[in-house]
């Protein structure tokens, strides 16, 4: 089975908006570009950003676009992946992961940094915490000889 896709990579420094929604809205991308829009938004903020986007050129506004964006941050970049798409229902969902890695071990991190999110669970190794509302998850993985800790954030939203 073919698959149709396109790829667009874009590039801005500081934006109102983010690379992502406006490429999906250039593109044909309707139905669910502010569902895109409110979560990249969220996820990239006022992040310097260039993203890599992926959609289906010949059904683009009845499929998902997808984006891996590379956000700035002083002390290295983290990836996000930002997806939505429309639902049978005719309402979008959407959903973004953030990753990047600090340097230091991932009790540490638990600790000192994320010490307010409630402890769900552990899937092997990694740590996995909730924010207070419950919307956002933390997955906290030690790398290496344990002194680097990835750090995913992921959140799913369902519109409705």
């Amino acid at each position: 089975m073919a698959i149709d896709t396109t790829a667009c990579l874009s590039f801005a420094a500081l934006a109102s908006g983010t690379v992502v929604e406006e490429t999906a809205r250039e593109e044909g991308f309707k139905t669910c570009a502010d569902a895109l829009e409110l979560v990249a938004g969220a996820a990239i903020a006022d992040h310097k950003h260039s993203s890599h986007n992926h959609w289906h050129t010949d059904q683009t506004d009845g499929r998902m676009f997808t984006s891996l964006v590379s956000k700035y941050y002083s002390d290295g970049d983290g990836h996000v992946t930002i997806t939505a798409a429309p639902v049978s229902s005719g309402n979008c969902d959407a959903t973004y992961v953030e990753t990047f890695a600090l340097e230091r071990n991932c009790m540490s991190a638990r600790e000192n940094i994320y010490d307010d999110w409630e402890f769900m669970t552990e899937l092997n190794d990694t740590i996995v915490l909730q924010s207070e509302s419950g919307g956002v998850n933390l997955y906290l993985t030690p790398q290496g000889s344990g002194n680097i800790c990835l750090v995913s954030r992921r959140e799913v939203v369902y519109f409705d």
